[in-house]
C-alpha cells in the first residue's frame, strides 16, 4: 500500500505543478511518515524496504545520506547541542539556540520566521552539495564508507532528474506559461518546507527544552535518555488528524528515545515513557494541543530574539 501511495504522491505531485492544484500536503506528508521512518531503519525489518521507501525522500529534491547524517547521526544523538545539531545551528534571520551571536533583525524573527521555514525544501536543492563538502571534509563520508566522488554524481544526477520532471515535463506538456509552472513549484515546497520545519522545531525550541555546551572537554554531562527527555517536547498527543498526517512525530521524545520503533507504536508507549519519567522525578514536557505547542514555540521565538548570547561555562 505504502508503495502505490509514494507512486500515486508522484503522479500528484507533477499534476499540481501543472495544474496549479498544488499538492504540498504530499510532499511534507511523505517526508514525516514513509521516509522518515524508512531512513530509521523501522519502517519494515527488511533493510531493502526501508531502502526503497527511504528512497521516497528524493521526491522532495533531496539527498538521503545527507538527511541521515544531520537528522539520525548529528541531531538525534545530540539533540539540541550548540555546534552539533544543524537543526537549531544559526541560520542568518533565524536565532534558534541561545548560545547563538543576537543580531537586530531576530527581535521580530517570531512573525518573519515561518516565511524562511517555508524554504527548507528548496533550499536543499543546492545547500545539499555544500552540505555534502562539510561532510567530506570532517571525515563523515570516510567513516560511513561513501565514496564522495559517486554520492556527488549521484546527487547532480537525481536532481537533474527532479527538476526535469516536476520543472520540465509541465512546460513541455501543459498550456501554463513557464512562470506559472515556477510559481507553483516554489509554493509546492514552500508550504511543504513550513509544515516540515514548523512540526520539528515545536517538538525542540519551545518553553521547557534545553538546550546544552560541551564542557571544556566537550563532554555533556548527562545522560544521553536523560538528555533526550529534557531537550524534546510532545504535543497534541490526542489529535486523531495530527497523528496521521504527520507520522505521530508530535511524540518526540518517544521518537528520539525510540528511534528504531515503528511510529503507530508511539500512541501506545507514550503514557508508559511519561509515567516512568514522573516516578524517576523527571519532567515530561508535554503540550496538550498543537496551538498550545505553536504559541509556545512563538513565545521561544520570541525570547531568543532579545536574549543576549550566553558564553560557555567552559569558555575562557
Amino acid at each position: 500500500m505504502s508503495i502505490c501511495f509514494n507512486f500515486y504522491c508522484t503522479h500528484e505531485c507533477l499534476d499540481c505543478d501543472a495544474h496549479g492544484s498544488f499538492n504540498w500536503h504530499r510532499h511534507g506528508g511523505n517526508g514525516m511518515c514513509v521516509m522518515h521512518d524508512a531512513v530509521h531503519g523501522s519502517y519494515s525489518r527488511k533493510e531493502w524496504v526501508n531502502k526503497i521507501l527511504g528512497g521516497t525522500m528524493y521526491l522532495l529534491g533531496s539527498n538521503v545520506f545527507n538527511w541521515k547524517i544531520q537528522h539520525n547521526f548529528l541531531h538525534h544523538a545530540y539533540t539540541n547541542i550548540e555546534g552539533y545539531d544543524e537543526d537549531i545551528a544559526p541560520k542568518g534571520p533565524i536565532r534558534l539556540c541561545q548560545y547563538g551571536p543576537l543580531k537586530r533583525i531576530h527581535r521580530y524573527q517570531y512573525i518573519h520566521a515561518f516565511f524562511f521555514y517555508g524554504l527548507l525544501t528548496i533550499s536543499k536543492l543546492i545547500g545539499d552539495f555544500t552540505q555534502l563538502i562539510v561532510y567530506n571534509k570532517a571525515g563523515i563520508t570516510r567513516q560511513f564508507h561513501i565514496n564522495p566522488v559517486l554520492e556527488y554524481m549521484k546527487m547532480v544526477i537525481v536532481k537533474i532528474i527532479y527538476l526535469f520532471v516536476f520543472i520540465g515535463l509541465p512546460i513541455l506538456f501543459t498550456p501554463f506559461g513557464w512562470w506559472q509552472v515556477l510559481l507553483g513549484f516554489f509554493i509546492m515546497h514552500w508550504t511543504a518546507g513550513c509544515i516540515l520545519s514548523t512540526v520539528f522545531q515545536m517538538a525542540h525550541v519551545v518553553e521547557g527544552t534545553e538546550q546544552l555546551l560541551p564542557n571544556a572537554e566537550g563532554i555533556i554531562e548527562e545522560e544521553w535518555a536523560v538528555h533526550e527527555l529534557r531537550s524534546t517536547s510532545d504535543f497534541g498527543r490526542n489529535n486523531l488528524f495530527l497523528n496521521y498526517y504527520i507520522g505521530r512525530l508530535n511524540f518526540q521524545i518517544e521518537n528520539h528515545l525510540f528511534p528504531n520503533i515503528c511510529h503507530i507504536h508511539y500512541r501506545k508507549i507514550a503514557p508508559i515513557v511519561e509515567r516512568t519519567a514522573k516516578e524517576f522525578g523527571f519532567n515530561y514536557n508535554l503540550k496538550p494541543t498543537f496551538l498550545n505547542s505553536l504559541y509556545s514555540h512563538i513565545h521561544r521565538l520570541k525570547e531568543l530574539g532579545m536574549q543576549n548570547q550566553i558564553v560557555s561555562p567552559g569558555a575562557t
